[in-house]
């Protein structure tokens, strides 16, 4: 299958896409619109090479952080993608009927940004639990 170079995989009720590192090399235009994806990985790159189109629309897609890259990807040219206004997210609840190409990933970087703190929290509110049995508490961060 190496000299495909268009495959149109619509309608089909997929719910996930694969492809081996060797096979579909020459691959420029995938549709794989009107299924049941609910998330894209930028994977597909990587292993298609040659891919400069895809149209995902019509899937019911959830838009949370991990999608962005996928989003990213999908962007960089505006050939990239077919049918951009049918590629609506159906959840998470705050991005539901919002385009894939219109969402904002701030809310991504806030959240990263939010889970970090929380570890240093844990680590920071762990130091009183440093110190033995007959020692004092550890008031400071120490080094075990």
């Amino acid at each position: 299958l190496n000299g495909l170079i268009r495959l149109h995989l619509s309608g089909n009720k997929m719910k996930k896409f694969s492809v081996n590192w060797n096979c579909l090399q020459n691959l420029v235009v995938l549709d794989v619109s009107g299924n049941e994806f609910s998330t894209l990985s930028t994977h597909l790159w990587e292993v298609l090479p040659s891919l400069t189109t895809v149209d995902i629309s019509s899937n019911p897609l959830y838009c949370d952080c991990d999608i962005i890259p996928a989003i990213k990807e999908l962007s960089k040219s505006p050939t990239s993608s077919f049918n951009q206004g049918y590629a609506i997210c159906v959840a998470p609840e705050s991005r539901k009927g919002q385009n894939i190409f219109e969402i904002s990933n701030s809310a991504c970087k806030d959240s990263h940004r939010n889970l970090n703190k929380l570890r240093r929290l844990a680590l920071i509110a762990g130091y009183s639990k440093l110190g033995g049995e007959n020692e004092q508490i550890a008031s400071s961060p120490q080094l075990l």
